[in-house]
């Protein structure tokens, strides 16, 4: 609401076909012009021209700043499912916000509060964009869907052509907007390391990013969550082939180890397990110890027995726990 307070002050309107511009500027658009590089075409004649990511569209939502390559249209369906991620993920990972006696602090503080920097997000026209756009940064970005590129803190996407509607792919766009809530959503974001699980826990910030990729709409909201969903039936298949990787070895990985793990799909079905186990098992007992875990890892200040001290059980515990769990 911040965000969106701050755009109404400067007497900004909002869209969901265009995201938020002055009245005039959307005048235009709803009339069939666009804005192409400081002139003003008409729609079918932008949408006919090609793009690169440095001359991309523009659209703004409550919480991103999205430069498209492709069209208005699928930035307006992007901004849409990373605005549905923001709220989602406030609820679900609230108490990662703030610290104990944070909001009450906030609450107890006169005026109201800086809305921050919006995130920013890249959309690409397709995957031979995308894969151009990065390979310099990132070698194997081939094999990926979606990345959030945290020195720049930037989400970068593309629009899968093969897709009916053609569209980013959504699970994706969830797991790495997650990413880049985490990173930059607290308020003291700009403290926290960049090389967040560099030494170890890396697991933690996968599993999250696994849990809020089962996010789905409801006539009520959304659910997030759940044993039979998203990678929770391959977790319980693995674990019925008795491939697991013990928490506290996972514990004590770094990001280069658990990336070096051989095959790494497989463990990600497993991590997706756990963060499920993490948040609802045993009547969701260890939901507060493992976000305070998360807020840990991505301070820089977890060690490897540092989820075991806050749940107050050994690992090989919450490993037989989290056996329990997915056999239900």
């Amino acid at each position: 609401m911040l965000f969106r307070s701050k755009r109404l002050d400067r007497g900004e309107v909002y869209d969901p076909a265009f995201g938020w511009m002055t009245a005039a500027r959307l005048a235009r658009h709803r009339a069939g012009e666009r804005s192409d590089r400081g002139r003003w075409v008409s729609a079918a004649e932008d949408e006919a021209r090609g793009r690169d990511v440095r001359h991309g569209r523009e659209y703004h939502s409550d919480h991103w700043e999205i430069v498209s390559a492709a069209g208005l249209a699928d930035a307006a369906a992007l901004a849409a499912v990373l605005e549905d991620t923001h709220a989602a993920w406030r609820q679900v990972f609230g108490g990662y916000l703030l610290e104990p006696g944070e909001f009450a602090k906030l609450l107890a503080t006169p005026g109201r509060p800086r809305a921050g920097v919006p995130h920013a997000a890249i959309l690409c026209a397709g995957r031979g964009q995308y894969v151009a756009e990065l390979q310099p940064l990132e070698p194997r970005i081939g094999i990926t869907h979606g990345i959030y590129w945290t020195p720049t803190k930037t989400a970068w996407f593309f629009v899968d052509a093969a897709a009916e509607p053609p569209e980013p792919d959504l699970v994706t766009v969830r797991h790495e907007a997650t990413h880049q809530l985490f990173t930059e959503g607290r308020a003291d974001a700009e403290k926290l390391r960049h090389a967040a699980g560099e030494r170890c826990g890396f697991w933690a910030i996968e599993a999250a990013a696994c849990y809020m990729e089962t996010m789905r709409p409801t006539t009520f909201g959304w659910t997030v969550g759940g044993r039979d969903a998203g990678r929770g039936p391959a977790a319980r298949e693995r674990l019925a082939a008795g491939l697991h990787v013990p928490l506290a070895e996972l514990c004590g990985m770094g990001r280069a180890a658990f990336q070096a793990h051989d095959p790494l799909p497989e463990l990600y079905d497993q991590i997706a397990g756990q963060a499920d186990f993490f948040m609802n098992g045993e009547g969701a007992r260890y939901r507060e110890p493992f976000v305070e875990y998360l807020s840990r890892v991505y301070r820089g200040t977890a060690d490897p027995d540092s989820l075991e001290r806050l749940c107050g059980r050994s690992c090989a515990d919450l490993d037989d726990a989290y056996r329990r769990h997915l056999s239900r």
